[in-house]
């Protein structure tokens, strides 16, 4: 009888074992670039504000997707289309620093 491709009672070969974990490697890096490329294509949408487009309940005056499954649902309906131009263009706007954090507004006394 056959387990998880070896033979029951077998010992695995442990070059094989390595190629099961470089196989894992590789397909959790696939798996996070997939995941990184939904969130700024989440983040691209919600700034065009196509977020409304994917929403399923009428509340509009709070986020209900999180900016993953926003991406995700964007991407599978092809309402936005990743250019290199966008794609650098959200990767600056993510590193730069927000106006709210220039500095403190207010000195203690």
């Amino acid at each position: 009888m056959w387990i998880g491709g070896l033979r029951q009672g077998a010992r695995p070969d442990p070059d094989l074992l390595d190629l099961d974990l470089l196989r894992i490697a590789m397909l959790l890096l696939i798996h996070l670039l997939a995941v990184f490329l939904a969130w700024v294509a989440g983040i691209i949408a919600r700034r065009r504000g196509l977020q409304d487009q994917c929403r399923s309940n009428s509340d509009r005056k709070r986020q209900t997707l999180s900016d993953i499954t926003l991406g995700w649902m964007v991407l599978a309906a092809k309402l936005l289309t990743l250019t290199q131009a966008c794609f650098e263009q959200a990767l600056r706007s993510l590193w730069s620093t927000p106006s709210c954090f220039n500095g403190p507004t207010t000195t203690r006394a």
